[in-house]
């Protein structure tokens, strides 16, 4: 992959106060959910909802589920842009190793779509934002980039939904308890739950190599869950290297690189001792999102 030089806004800096922008998904539910997970890891009775999801989600009638949701095809075409920014993306070929492995890498943004989402970054200068593609043109653009609804029209099997779009910086903690907290919570394997079945495109806006907390996902592990897999969504780095081993692969590229992701798949950030700043697009099967403008800053 061909390395280009960028010239990066000298102003853009991840913010030194957390400051999350409340978006779609209606405002204060995102709110919520988080106040709600919060409030369930401190009361351990309350994981019960958490495993009732998870069964729901990726019990044993999943397939089934899919199934309907592909038969019945009712969500409405997404709009799509004329022309693609990836023009030697092959959808069959990137599907076939989404199914195979649960992700697929190769994609590579334009130097002139990179700056302008690190300037609007820059400009507004926050840690999260939700659904920008709303009000962001560049975003917008790649969120209707016909190459990439393809891709995700063909591996759900159905018309896609664009449940949400982000932009989040993570950078380093400053002092050690925190990186602890970071290690034992949000640097563990896990699987999200999206959808019966869901797909996410990831964009690295900042290089990211072996330092700067690159996503490591474990190869083929979207496929149905065990029950015992189900009752806890979460691996250390022990469990995952006795049981998958070489199947462990950490994703590191150059600003712009990207790939698709099934985020039934275990995967984790490691921890990093430089800022990343990431994209995400997230496409769904049949689950109803709520958007709305973002708010202004």
């Amino acid at each position: 992959m061909k390395r280009l030089s960028l010239a990066i806004p000298t102003e853009l800096k991840p913010p030194i106060v957390e400051k999350i922008v409340e978006t779609a998904d209606a405002p204060v539910l995102p709110y919520l959910q988080r106040k709600l997970r919060g409030f369930a890891r401190r009361r351990r009775w309350l994981e019960s909802l958490r495993v009732l999801s998870t069964i729901y989600w990726l019990g044993p009638w999943r397939h089934w589920a899919i199934r309907y949701y592909q038969w019945r095809n009712q969500n409405q075409p997404l709009l799509s842009n004329a022309t693609t920014f990836f023009t030697g993306l092959d959808a069959a070929q990137t599907v076939a190793q989404l199914e195979t492995n649960g992700f697929a890498l190769g994609l590579q943004l334009p130097e002139a779509e990179v700056a302008a989402l690190l300037a609007y970054c820059a400009q507004h200068q926050a840690k999260e934002y939700h659904n920008h593609d709303l009000n962001c043109p560049a975003l917008r653009n790649i969120v209707r980039d016909p190459a990439l609804l393809e891709v995700a029209r063909t591996y759900l099997g159905a018309e896609p939904l664009l449940y949400s779009t982000q932009l989040y910086w993570t950078h380093p903690p400053a002092i050690e308890t925190e990186k602890r907290r970071v290690q034992k919570r949000k640097a563990r394997f896990h699987y999200d739950l999206g959808d019966f079945k869901a797909l996410v495109i990831f964009f690295y806006l900042t290089d990211v190599g072996p330092d700067c907390g690159p996503h490591i996902t474990i190869q083929g592990t979207h496929q149905r869950k065990s029950w015992r897999q189900m009752l806890s969504r979460y691996l250390t780095d022990q469990e995952a290297q006795a049981l998958y081993g070489d199947r462990i692969k950490t994703i590191t590229g150059p600003h712009g690189s990207g790939f698709f992701a099934d985020i039934a798949c275990y995967h984790k950030h490691s921890y990093g001792a430089r800022e990343r700043l990431m994209m995400s697009v997230t496409y769904v099967l049949q689950r109803q999102p709520e958007r709305r403008v973002p708010k202004t800053f």
